[in-house]
């Protein structure tokens, strides 16, 4: 299947407000359309492994539920975050 990735790299390639602006709204409106969500820290430092404080407030303001989530987890197990969700 097809997923959109919330990447927290993103976040310095969006260079001026209006791109934050835009980006931050496409996950919700992806959200309508039935899109699942994988998530990414796309790590290019052994610090940055994990990090996914960005990706949790995009989440969280498109209102994203623990359901809109697929992570994979290990072979033939893939399920979604609760933490990074609205409740």
């Amino acid at each position: 299947g097809v997923a959109f990735e919330l990447n927290e790299h993103v976040k310095r390639k969006l260079l001026s407000q209006q791109q934050h602006e835009t980006y931050h709204n496409l996950p919700a409106l992806a959200a309508e359309l039935g899109v699942k969500f994988s998530v990414a820290s796309d790590a290019h430092e052994l610090g940055q492994i994990g990090q996914f404080d960005w990706v949790s407030r995009v989440a969280q303001r498109a209102g994203l539920q623990p359901s809109d989530f697929r992570v994979y987890n290990g072979p033939g197990l893939v399920k979604g975050p609760t933490h990074w969700c609205s409740q």
